[in-house]
């Protein structure tokens, strides 16, 4: 499938924490049939989202940065890799039943995220991020050697008690693996 979002569509590795370790590092690739379907669905937002907030890339557009041009523009966020936490176990369905306890949920604080704006030079615009979130990337990893792939990602509101918590993590997730604090 050739679209203008190509690169994003091939199955590429996201280097970040490992799974049951925060300081070893594996594989993970986006879900190429999910990127396409929502190509397919012009969602430009979640596009963005894949790229910057799960992958760490710049929207692969035109002339990205050009709304950000009145700032400093050096942007190393890095997307799931800068993961400060890491649960096991979803409580709700997900994907493929039964199989929910095998998700491990990404949790970011990201600073920016970018949208979609109508605009002749660039349609990508960096933005805040929404207050009181956090973004969680849903990824499972077929076997133990470390290679994963990203099944779905969301925004999250944060807990008000422990601000870089997902809101309720005791009724979402089974366990929490790890988390960076």
């Amino acid at each position: 499938m050739q679209t203008r979002y190509g690169a994003i569509c091939e199955a590429f590795p996201i280097k970040s924490p490992f799974y049951d370790e925060a300081y070893r590092e594996v594989a993970i690739s986006q879900n190429s049939e999910r990127m396409r379907q929502l190509i397919g669905l012009g969602r430009k937002n979640s596009i963005f989202e894949a790229y910057y907030n799960v992958c760490g890339l710049l929207p692969e557009v035109n002339n990205v940065g050009h709304h950000e041009k009145s700032t400093p523009f050096k942007d190393e966020w890095g997307g799931i890799r800068r993961a400060h936490a890491i649960y096991k176990g979803i409580k709700r369905p997900c994907n493929r039943p039964k199989e929910d306890e095998d998700v491990y949920v990404y949790v970011t604080k990201p600073r920016f995220r970018y949208k979609y704006e109508p605009d002749m030079v660039c349609v990508a615009k960096r933005v805040e991020a929404p207050k009181g979130y956090l973004f969680v990337a849903f990824v499972r990893f077929e076997n133990k050697l470390q290679v994963g792939e990203v099944l779905n990602w969301e925004w999250v509101e944060a807990d008000q008690q422990y601000p870089l918590k997902p809101i309720g993590y005791q009724e979402r997730y089974q366990e929490e693996v790890w988390n960076n604090e």
